[in-house]
């Protein structure tokens, strides 16, 4: 989804990842009222809208994405595998247990984008996911966009025509 600053796209992720109600209107999933059930929604999706907050800065970045893991329910052997394999990807292995106040913004943002990711969730709903990243590793999250997705559905948001050049191949 493309749209220029203000346009509301921040505002409807947040309606569809259920963070706000919307002021009119439902929102359906599989034609049941997300409100309805809400708890059950919640399992089904996740979201990254990325910013300053949303990481614990005493924590290594592994750390972070455990936790967020722990809080969707996800445990086990692969959990660490995984990790490590979406650090790998992004290009930040080798900072994985190092606290993440020692990041860069754009390292910060590819930890939200793990922290979406990890969850193993149907639908992702991924707000401005290379916010604070270089040129280079914005063009590999969105050439490596079926690998980082893979079997999910993901509604990338930007209000950059370059970002969405790359999801349109």
């Amino acid at each position: 989804m493309l749209g220029h600053n203000g346009a509301g796209k921040t505002t409807l992720i947040k309606c569809l990842a259920s963070l706000l109600y919307p002021s009119e209107g439902t929102i359906e999933y599989n034609g049941i009222n997300i409100y309805s059930n809400i708890k059950e929604y919640r399992t089904k999706t996740s979201y990254l809208l990325g910013g300053k907050k949303g990481l614990y800065n005493r924590l290594s970045g592994r750390d972070n994405v455990e936790y967020i893991a722990a809080l969707k329910g996800i445990f086990g052997d692969n959990l660490q595998s995984d990790i490590e394999k979406y650090f790998d990807e992004l290009g930040i292995l080798k900072f994985i247990d190092e606290r993440v106040e020692n990041y860069s913004r754009g390292m910060k943002q590819k930890v939200h984008l793990i922290n979406s990711l990890i969850t193993d969730s149907q639908v992702i709903f991924l707000d401005e996911p290379t916010s604070g990243m270089d040129s280079i590793a914005e063009s590999k999250v969105y050439e490596d966009y079926n690998f980082l997705t893979s079997g999910k559905t993901a509604l990338f948001i930007s209000h950059r025509l370059a970002s969405t050049l790359f999801c349109s191949k």
